[in-house]
């Protein structure tokens, strides 16, 4: 999803997300990205980190954090995986978070970040 902003800063891109009511929020990186720089989590909606691997692997919900790219991953999919498959344990996933017997690695480390962003000037 593309939104609408004045700059492209990630702590402001999902603060404005989390404002329109949402209770969870799933964000979708792939391993090369995540493996530079590890993004924050809003402090008040759990962020979930999805880790997408083209190495042709049986993917996992992490639930510790990992080693390398892995880092901060909350489920690791691949990307020749069913997405019937994918989707099914996504779902689980969201699922054990929004029931709070699961909490994102970010928000458990306190990785996170609030910013209200000032508008388009």
């Amino acid at each position: 999803m593309d939104m609408p902003v004045g700059n492209v800063d990630w702590v402001e891109t999902v603060t404005a997300l989390a404002s329109t009511g949402i209770h969870c929020i799933l964000v979708v990186i792939h391993e090369d990205e995540m493996s530079t720089q590890r993004l924050q989590a809003h402090p008040f909606i759990p962020t979930l980190y999805v880790c997408v691997r083209e190495t042709l692997n049986q993917s996992k919900l992490v639930g510790k954090e990992s080693e390398g790219c892995l880092a901060g991953a909350d489920a690791v999919v691949y990307q020749d995986e069913s997405m019937a498959t994918v989707a099914s344990r996504l779902l689980a996933v969201v699922a054990e978070t929004l029931s709070q017997r699961y909490m994102p690695v970010n928000n458990r480390i306190e990785n996170t970040d609030f910013q209200i962003s000032r508008g388009l000037s």
